[in-house]
């Protein structure tokens, strides 16, 4: 899947680079002040990438198609080539140390009733 799928017209098609030029956008680290790539891939939008689209003079159904490629491509990207393979190596690496769901289970129940909190009746 490409940015310009769903897109009919050449006239509207944009390249990545174009898209690259959107402030913090693909910034990596989180930030209170500013929508970066981690709140990107979690779904939230930056005005700025939409203000960015209609300054292109595109129309709101083509902006929110290419924001809906672009998040879906990303996602995909994300999913299919970091997040699959680093699961494959949790598993193995579990594996090999004979880790076993019941022995994650045991471990997570006795650390529920293991707290590091403190009640007080102050």
């Amino acid at each position: 899947m490409t940015i310009n799928n769903n897109i009919k017209s050449d006239f509207y098609h944009i390249s990545f680079t174009n898209v690259l030029s959107v402030d913090n956008l693909w910034d990596l680290s989180q930030d209170n002040h500013y929508l970066t790539f981690i709140d990107f891939i979690k779904g939230f939008i930056p005005l700025a990438l939409s203000d960015y689209l209609k300054s292109l003079s595109l129309n709101n159904k083509v902006v929110l198609t290419i924001i809906g490629d672009l998040h879906n491509f990303t996602y995909n990207e994300i999913m299919n080539n970091i997040w699959k393979p680093r699961c494959e190596l949790q598993v193995a690496f579990e594996k090999g140390l004979s880790v076993t769901k019941k022995k994650k289970l045991d471990s997570h129940s006795k650390n529920l009733y293991n707290s590091s909190f403190i009640f007080t009746n102050k």
